[in-house]
């Protein structure tokens, strides 16, 4: 897996002022994997990670279930920090060329 959000606050704090929570429905019925990003807060006991998923692939990777409790929410990636967006950028242009 590969692109996650890391901001100058703590994840949480930085999805509740960026980011819309949305419900399983809406993650499975979402399909824009440039402007509005689906991000799962994954919580793994000791650490939370909040994983961009920008491709479908990574989509289905993060919805099945598999333990561990998960949040989802819609960002627009215009509100993603600087340094993430040059990140995801790099993530689906590497992608793409193996597609």
């Amino acid at each position: 897996m590969g692109c996650y959000i890391n901001a100058d606050i703590p994840k949480e704090e930085w999805l509740k002022k960026n980011a819309t929570p949305i419900g399983r429905t809406a993650v499975l019925a979402h399909e824009d994997y440039d402007d509005v990003l689906l991000v799962c807060l994954v919580d793994n006991l000791m650490f939370t990670a909040a994983a961009i998923a920008y491709k479908p692939e990574e989509k289905k990777d993060f919805i099945e279930e598999d333990g561990r409790p998960k949040t989802w929410f819609l960002v627009e990636r215009s509100k993603l920090p600087e340094h993430v967006r040059i990140d995801l950028d790099k993530y689906q242009h590497k992608h793409a060329k193996k597609e």
